[in-house]
């Protein structure tokens, strides 16, 4: 997860300071915020502000939104041009269809066209198709007539076993799996006039299934692929859970799946036997992917892993601008860097008997309303890091978990041991810290401290001895949703 990367975009090529650096800053500064303010108000860091404000780098599309929001002011007051062509060419969420149009980033889509033919030719076409139609009832009378003849019907395309994977990803916002991408190898080229077509559904359950079309795949030598972005940008996690390729033909556009199913895959519902809040594997998954239940309730949108990357990422950024702020004598400036590194591993529940009386708290909600830690048994809901670990858990024991999903949930939750210790390590360094006047943080065996704290978070961050860390645990969280086809 590299901050700067996902946060910047490449800068305006006009010359001089573009547009947008000083409306950015003036907008702050009329609300008379800092830009660590700021930065918290769209969980980024100043670092990344900074940047802005002096035109070095623009806000990618999601944070041009978040800024939009935050000041109540659109891209063009902004002095932002529209950064995602796909994005901005949709129409008004009124006007959009219901259905989502397929997005590939390999080929475009087959075209569905609706052929109109003139009458006298479709009466044509119809006597010369009643012609073949009988030429082949004889010549089919005739084979089965033959002694030996084969009476076996034509293999379905997916008779033999299939290779491939459906996988959630991201397009674009962190944490927002708002993409798939389709992978088959081992499918027979489709038919002339027809396509393989790709579905989606909800969870089972009710009389009948409403299936979202994808798109057409494409067939390139033995190897049939669709990468679908979601138009609206929401988690497709969140929603659907049940996949399917069907073969249909071209001409017109089917509005649901024909009889002549392909291949499926889906995420079990079912819940889970001795689960107390009976929980399924797919209820597990979306905790830690799409969004959990008790963070929606305190108003933190997204799933687990990505506020348990997000929040570790933000305690390493400024253990290191402790460090600095140590060697360039800005006393002040560091205690609040140690105090924003305890409202991040306590949260603002549990901060407060561990800072200097009065303290205020420096960090934005929603982001400290739960911390990486957790503190007491009673925490509702726990940190981070032990709520992830809980539904890792949920998914190793899971019904339905295949065998990769099971041994991958409990190597992760090895890997978080790790983490847990090395926030720790940060927070009791830190707690001495905050208790210390400013001529003690001058003295040199406050930067000794500080330069644990740094390791520590860096170990939690990015791992140390190849145990991986936060940034790659995420990342392997997101591939318990990787799924494999099945023949329908």
């Amino acid at each position: 997860m590299q901050a700067e990367r996902q946060h910047d975009a490449p800068p305006s090529p006009a010359g001089g300071v573009p547009l947008f650096a000083s409306r950015i800053q003036d907008a702050r500064l009329r609300r008379g915020w800092t830009q660590q303010e700021l930065a918290d108000a769209i969980t980024t860091t100043t670092s990344t502000v900074s940047r802005w404000e002096r035109g070095e780098r623009c806000p990618t599309l999601y944070f041009q939104r978040q800024l939009e929001q935050v000041f109540g002011l659109s891209a063009h007051d902004l002095g932002l041009a529209p950064a995602d062509v796909t994005d901005t060419a949709l129409p008004d969420a009124a006007s959009r269809p219901v259905t989502p149009a397929p997005l590939s980033d390999e080929a475009s889509p087959l075209p569905r066209p609706v052929r109109r033919v003139p009458l006298r030719s479709a009466r044509r076409k119809q006597c010369r198709l009643t012609r073949h139609a009988l030429f082949l009832l004889l010549l089919v009378a005739g084979i089965f007539a033959m002694p030996g003849a084969a009476s076996a019907p034509r293999p379905h395309p997916a008779s033999r076993a299939l290779s491939g994977t459906l996988a959630f990803e991201s397009s674009g916002a962190p944490g927002v799996l708002d993409a798939l991408a389709i992978r088959l190898a081992d499918l027979p080229a489709p038919a002339p006039g027809t396509a393989y077509d790709a579905w989606m559904a909800g969870p089972s359950g009710g009389a009948e299934t409403l299936w979202l079309p994808l798109g057409w795949l494409t067939w390139t030598q033995g190897l049939t692929r669709l990468t679908y972005r979601d138009p609206q940008h929401g988690n497709l996690l969140g929603s659907f859970s049940r996949f399917l390729i069907t073969q249909e033909g071209t001409q017109i556009s089917p509005v649901q799946p024909s009889s002549v199913w392909v291949a499926e895959t889906s995420i079990s519902d079912t819940p889970t036997p001795g689960d107390p809040n009976h929980y399924s594997l797919l209820d597990h998954l979306r905790h830690l992917l799409a969004a959990d239940p008790a963070l929606v309730a305190l108003d933190i949108q997204g799933g687990l892993a990505f506020w348990l990357a997000r929040t570790t990422e933000q305690v390493l950024i400024l253990t290191k601008e402790a460090r600095q702020d140590w060697q360039t004598h800005r006393l002040a400036a560091l205690r609040q860097q140690i105090i924003r590194i305890l409202d991040y591993l306590d949260g603002s529940a549990y901060v407060s008997p561990n800072v200097p009386a009065g303290t205020p708290l420096l960090v934005a909600p929603p982001l400290a309303r739960v911390g990486l830690l957790t503190l007491t048994p009673q925490q509702t809901p726990p940190g981070y890091v032990l709520h992830t670990d809980l539904h890792l858990e949920g998914v190793a024991r899971a019904t339905g978990a295949t065998p990769f999903q099971q041994r991958e949930a409990e190597h992760l939750r090895a890997q978080m041991n790790a983490v847990a210790l090395a926030l720790s390590l940060v927070r009791a360094d830190a707690l001495p810290l905050v208790h210390l006047t400013e001529m003690q943080l001058a003295a040199p065996p406050s930067l000794a401290r500080l330069t644990a704290l740094a390791q520590a978070a860096t170990t939690a961050w990015t791992g140390e001895g190849g145990t991986p860390g936060v940034r790659q645990i995420a990342t392997d969280i997101a591939s318990l949703a990787r799924l494999a086809w099945q023949p329908a």
